[in-house]
């Protein structure tokens, strides 16, 4: 558990340390770049993650959840990765001047092109990458997630105050796979020496095509948004759409993304040890509904301000779609953590079904919705994650044998948690309104009296969050000599 509780803790550090580097760079990049420059990187992103989905193909997650990893294993699975990737990289490479076409907007072409050099080396840091997950080398992914974000930042805001547009988002993007890929093998060698093989290719393929179906279906509802709004409503639609969502990811980076990486293989070598994850899952759960909720119901308060003080005025068009979204960071912490379950269970089928059903509902919603506003394409886009909560719950409880008792315990105290937090931000609307002449005053007030009272209800409350609070902090000069 100790090893674990540190790994978090390393997790932690280096999606803050890179999201503070990334958010910095993100509020100038906003008040340099228009909307329908962020439109047309998003919707280049948007179609280039889809094909990353393939690239990937499980590889990661395969060299995580293998009980038994030999170096024949290592060579399939680093074989694999490359035999997809770049194959993809040249499909993408030559057929973006075709998809610039199709969306009328020639800028298109050169922000995909530029992004596909990124699968010509995305397979040589996957495998390492994933290594350092399997043997939990957190402080080496804390450095090279890092330097990755500072790559980035930098080529970004150098190349659009140099006037490059879209294409500085892209080429950033670039840089930062660089930095992770090679900078992976500098601080774990030996996968250069691996002599390519596909002695269990069966394998590789087996959990990695189940695990790319799933990983594709997600992504395709998640990227449909913006390829939809991008053709129909328009690049300034799209731009403010992703501007939206990328606000409300900000859960999703400042902890998730801090979480998960640790969370499956804490969950796969507790089933490897013969324990059981149940009593692991509901604490994980009762942590992660006490920070998305409150989060949620702050951001529904303070989208304006919010928005505006870290990007500018010229995206407060996308403070109403903020608060619709804010459904999605609610529902988060179920989503990721049932997916992670069932893959540490071996049941990736399950996750696979699930996906089949709302996925597809999820794209025709978004279709749907395009016909009208961007408003109505949000409400559309909340209701697919409510949905997969509920049936992805119903489906754990077969084989995570837990307390229900224990687990509405865990969500009600959340609950009273957020109501609490939710508080102060409420009295700023209530003093102020919910478009202040003054954001900043309103966002400081709301933001810092919530996450005062947050901390107050953790404590007085004895939330279960409160002794690992203790603990880490009673640990902290180990941790900082680790």
């Amino acid at each position: 558990m100790a090893d674990i509780r540190r790994s978090f803790v390393l997790s932690f550090a280096q999606r803050y340390s890179a999201l503070a580097i990334q958010l910095g760079a993100m509020v100038v990049l906003a008040r340099i770049l228009t909307p329908a420059e962020f439109g047309t990187f998003a919707v280049a992103s948007a179609l280039v993650t889809l094909a990353t989905v393939l690239q990937d193909f499980g590889v990661g997650n395969y060299l995580v959840q293998e009980h038994t990893l030999d170096r024949a294993k290592l060579a399939t699975a680093y074989s694999v990765a490359f035999v997809i990737a770049w194959p993809l990289g040249f499909v993408l490479y030559f057929g973006s001047d075709a998809i610039a076409a199709w969306y009328k907007h020639p800028d298109l072409a050169q922000v995909i092109a530029t992004l596909s050099l990124s699968f010509f080396v995305l397979p040589f840091g996957t495998p390492v990458q994933a290594m350092m997950r399997r043997e939990m080398q957190f402080g080496r992914l804390y450095a090279l997630g890092v330097a990755a974000a500072a790559a980035t930042a930098g080529i970004s805001l150098g190349m659009a105050l140099a006037g490059y547009g879209a294409v500085s988002l892209a080429t950033g993007l670039v840089a930062g796979s660089l930095v992770m890929a090679f900078g992976g093998h500098l601080l774990r060698p030996g996968f250069l020496l691996l002599r390519p093989g596909f002695a269990h290719w069966s394998a590789v393929i087996s959990f990695g095509g189940k695990s790319a179906a799933i990983s594709l279906l997600s992504e395709a509802g998640s990227q449909a948004p913006s390829i939809v709004a991008g053709r129909m409503l328009g690049f300034d639609a799209a731009g403010l759409l992703h501007r939206a969502t990328s606000t409300i990811h900000l859960y999703r980076k400042t902890v998730l993304d801090g979480l998960m990486p640790v969370v499956l293989p804490a969950f796969s070598h507790r089933l490897r040890s013969g324990g059981s994850v149940a009593k692991l899952y509901l604490k994980g759960l009762s942590y992660l509904t006490a920070i998305a909720w409150p989060f949620a119901l702050g951001v529904i308060f303070l989208a304006d301000p919010l928005i505006r003080v870290l990007f500018g005025s010229q995206w407060v068009a996308a403070a109403p779609l903020v608060q619709i979204l804010s459904v999605i960071a609610a529902t988060s912490p179920l989503l990721r953590l049932n997916r992670a379950v069932f893959v540490a269970y071996n049941r990736i089928g399950t996750n696979l079904k699930i996906e089949l059903f709302i996925q597809p509902l999820r794209i025709a919603l978004v279709i749907y919705a395009c016909f009208f506003d961007l408003r109505t394409l949000a409400i559309a886009l909340a209701v697919p994650p409510v949905l997969n909560a509920i049936i992805s719950q119903a489906l754990l409880r077969r084989i995570v044998n837990y307390d229900i008792r224990d687990y509405w315990r865990s969500l009600g105290h959340s609950l009273f948690i957020c109501l609490l937090t939710g508080l102060p931000p409420a009295v700023t609307v209530a003093i102020w309104g919910w478009h202040p002449a003054v954001p900043l005053l309103s966002l400081v007030v709301g933001g810092v009296g919530g996450g005062l009272v947050w901390l107050l209800a953790i404590v007085l409350l004895n939330h279960p969050a409160r002794q690992e609070l203790v603990t880490l902090w009673a640990r902290r000069p180990m941790l900082r000599a680790g």
